[in-house]
């Protein structure tokens, strides 16, 4: 097994002055590191083969006990014959730690020089205590602050939780604001609706509608216009509910849940005003016969009605 020398940069940097060497921590205080401390080592020895990248480090087992654990990174190699590395220790006391530089079926011994390791408080009295015999016009040093250990970064809520819970907010914000229009225009609508009262109950309005429809012979644009508004107003006065408005799906709904018509009754009201959705686009084209049949079927619809209980206008 090779031999390898290893020794803290600031001395390092010194004694192999024809070796590049860009060290990662700053500030080095060779008299006492503290725990967790980066230290620096530039290390050179028996020229190895640099084929292979795979190159390991381990801390070789030391005969006296307690022996300190590490963190070790690297190796960083400059040439076959030096390299540097960075270590941290995490326990106190004087030592000398020894690694094994392993890879491409290579050994080597890296073997460092006495270094101590101190604990920040220990560190903090000693300073302390330099600085006690300086100037007195100096100002006072901040308490110690120990090195972070070196591991992951704490955990943070993700961004897409933050993102998903500000548009369920928006979400239901949106909702709420939806359900609040529908009432204020449900509202007025009503209010509407008391000035507009028939002079007659809507299932007689509806019949006299239809008698004039067809004393009139009316069909066409004209005849479709007074047949919708017919059935329309007949459905608003005696259920309350504004079906020119609202969707074909809304009206359907209130049908179901809050006047509770039968299934067949419903079967036929949705289909009606699906019907005269579709003819309203080509309404110009309606025959007489064709006024004929669609009388017909809204006029049935509407004897289904009206033996349901309607709402009236408060």
């Amino acid at each position: 097994m090779k031999a390898w020398n290893c020794e803290i940069t600031s001395s390092a940097k010194h004694s192999l002055t024809d070796k590049i060497f860009q060290p990662a921590s700053t500030q080095v205080d060779v008299d006492a590191f503290t725990v967790g401390q980066k230290i620096d080592l530039q290390c050179r020895g028996e020229m190895l083969s640099q084929s292979t990248t795979d190159w390991k480090i381990t801390l070789k087992t030391e005969k006296e006990e307690n022996t300190p654990s590490y963190y070790i990174s690297g190796p960083q190699f400059i040439d076959e014959t030096t390299l540097n590395l960075q270590i941290a220790s995490y326990k106190v006391g004087e030592q000398t730690p020894e690694f094994i530089l392993s890879g491409g079926g290579e050994e080597a011994t890296l073997s460092t020089s006495k270094f101590e390791v101190i604990s920040v408080l220990d560190k903090h009295d000693y300073k302390s205590s330099s600085q006690s015999q300086s100037a007195s016009a100096q100002q006072p040093q901040q308490g110690p602050q120990p090195y972070p250990f070196i591991g992951p970064d704490k955990l943070s809520y993700p961004t897409l939780l933050w993102a998903i819970l500000l548009l369920l907010a928006l979400l239901v914000l949106l909702i709420g604001v939806k359900k609040w229009i529908h009432r204020y225009r449900f509202k007025r609508w009503l209010e509407d609706m008391q000035n507009k009262q028939l002079a007659q109950s809507p299932d007689k309005y509806f019949y006299k509608e239809l008698r004039g429809i067809h004393r009139d012979k009316l069909f066409g644009v004209e005849g479709y216009t007074r047949l919708q508004n017919a059935y329309y107003t007949f459905l608003e006065h005696k259920f309350l509910f504004p079906v020119r408005s609202r969707s074909i799906s809304d009206t359907t709904k209130f049908f179901v849940r809050k006047v509770r018509a039968p299934k067949p009754v419903l079967v036929h009201l949705k289909r009606n005003l699906l019907e005269l959705k579709k003819i309203s686009q080509k309404a110009k084209d309606l025959s007489a016969d064709d006024m004929a049949a669609m009388s017909d079927t809204l006029r049935k619809n509407v004897d289904e009605l009206y033996g349901i209980k309607g709402e009236k206008v408060k």
